[in-house]
Parts: C-alpha cells; structure tokens; sequence
C-alpha cells in the first residue's frame, strides 16, 4: 500500500476472520492453525517485511511485565490475570480461548493503524488483553476492567435529533446511553 492509499480491510484481516471460524469448528476451507499461519505471513507481506517463518516459530516470547517508573503501584507483574501467557506458535492442544486469544492478539497487531477496528475487536473479544486504566474518572458507569464500550451520544444529538435518540437509547441500547453500555454485539 503506498501512503495515500486508504485500506479498508488489510488482507491478513480475512485469514484471521476465517482462523477464528475454523477454531470455533465451522467449515473456513483450511484449519485454524494454517488459517492463523497465513494471517501472519499475509501480514508480513502487506507490510514489506521479512521473517514471518521464524516469528510463527517462536514458543518463548509471551506478553512481557510492565513496571511503572513513576508508581509501583500502576505495574503489572509476571503472573498476573492482566498479562497474557500466550506465545506467537500455535498450539492445537490449546482450548478455543487460547486459540482465540493468539488470532486475535496477532489480527489486532495486523490491522495497525485501523484503531476503530482493533477497538471493535477488543471489545468483541476481550483480546488483546490490554492493561486497565488506573484511575476510573467514570463515575463507575465504566467497568475498569472491561474498560470503555461504546461512546456516548454527542449533546448536540439531544438537541437536534432527540427523539430519534431517546428511541434508540430505550429500544436499542439495553442500558444508559454512557460509556459502559455494552452493545448487542459485545459479548465480552
């Protein structure tokens, strides 16, 4: 892709579209493990780089510990729930979590810098795990852990579209119209 190129979906995207099926056991033409495998080499491509056979080999490299330098307190430590333990080499021993876990922590690198879809896919999924945010300013209409679900309706909504808004938040939203409200389709 040059620079001025705008990508709508990144190719590797659909590899792992179909990795995720195929774990989930639906018939993708290929199994999860091939599927996941060509996610990460079409990615490699697309990017104009090299090495994806030795990276997919990898069985060592697991999400590393972060420890704060200005609050011990923000770290997170090695065997924490927050940190993932997945490495990049499959294991078709695994259960569909860690299967599903490695695609979409791999399709979440792949889709860089397309933010709104990795957002879209962390909230679908729970993956990547991602390090809470420290300080809840929310109120506690926002689960820190599950973090930010949806934005809000803009004020300006309310003042120009109102009753088109408030059918939305009483009919579609199952919940207050916040930054906590999971939508239909986030199930994580």
């Amino acid at each position: 892709a040059s620079g001025d190129d705008v990508v709508w979906m990144n190719p590797a995207e659909a590899y792992f579209l179909r990795a995720e099926g195929a774990a989930r056991e639906w018939n993708m033409n290929g199994t999860d493990q091939d599927l996941y495998e060509s996610g990460v080499r079409m990615s490699f491509e697309f990017l104009g780089v090299s090495g994806a056979d030795a990276y997919l080999a990898n069985s060592t490299n697991k999400p590393a510990p972060y420890t704060d330098p200005a609050n011990n307190g923000n770290s997170i430590g090695e065997g924490s729930s927050l940190l993932g333990t997945i490495t990049i080499k499959w294991n078709a021993g695994g259960g569909l979590e860690e299967k599903l876990e490695r695609i979409i922590t791999q399709k979440w690198i792949a889709i860089y810098p397309d933010g709104q879809e990795a957002w879209s896919e962390f909230r679908r999924t729970a993956y990547p795990k991602v390090f809470p945010v420290m300080i809840n300013n929310s109120g506690g209409t926002i689960n820190t852990n599950k973090q930010v679900r949806r934005i809000p309706y803009p004020a300006s909504e309310y003042r120009n579209n109102a009753n088109n808004v408030n059918n939305a938040v009483s009919t579609l939203l199952g919940g207050a119209d916040n930054g906590g409200t999971q939508l239909w389709w986030d199930k994580k």
